[in-house]
């Protein structure tokens, strides 16, 4: 099911935001075996010596209700890092330790992610790759 189409198709048809995915290949390699990926980020977040990214990918972030449609442009890009998930974007981007995720829920066409009281939803580029980077950290703690 799609979040954004299926989920709020009652209320309006948006114009939801065309992602297209700059998912290394490797990533859905590794998800493949079971394994993460580590990925070389230094040029775009600033990470620890012992944190590794394991996704990034193109993402927006949706702002909203259920009656009325706000899609937070530019588009950003969102990193799961050993440690945190972090939206980069010049307007709306966040940055929560991984720790205080308190649940993910995946759609077609994105992600709704739970931090304690905060919920984001999210469109993403590659949302099932996302997911399972998120579920092999959860298995790995």
């Amino acid at each position: 099911m799609g979040l954004f189409r299926d989920i709020y198709h009652m209320f309006s048809e948006p114009k939801t935001p065309e992602l297209y995915s700059c998912l290394p290949s490797c990533v859905t390699r590794k998800l493949e075996e079971g394994r993460l990926a580590h990925l070389s980020v230094d040029d775009m977040i600033i990470i620890a010596p012992d944190e590794w990214c394991h996704y990034v990918d193109n993402a927006y972030r949706y702002n909203g209700s259920i009656s009325s449609y706000e899609y937070d442009c530019p588009q950003g890009k969102l990193f799961i890092t050993s440690r945190r998930v972090i939206f980069k974007s010049y307007r709306v981007g966040f940055d929560y330790s991984y720790t205080s995720l308190t649940s993910v829920e995946l759609f077609d066409d994105g992600l709704v992610l739970q931090f304690g009281e905060t919920t984001i939803a999210m469109g993403v580029a590659s949302p099932k790759q996302a997911y399972e980077v998120l579920q092999l950290m959860k298995s790995s703690l």
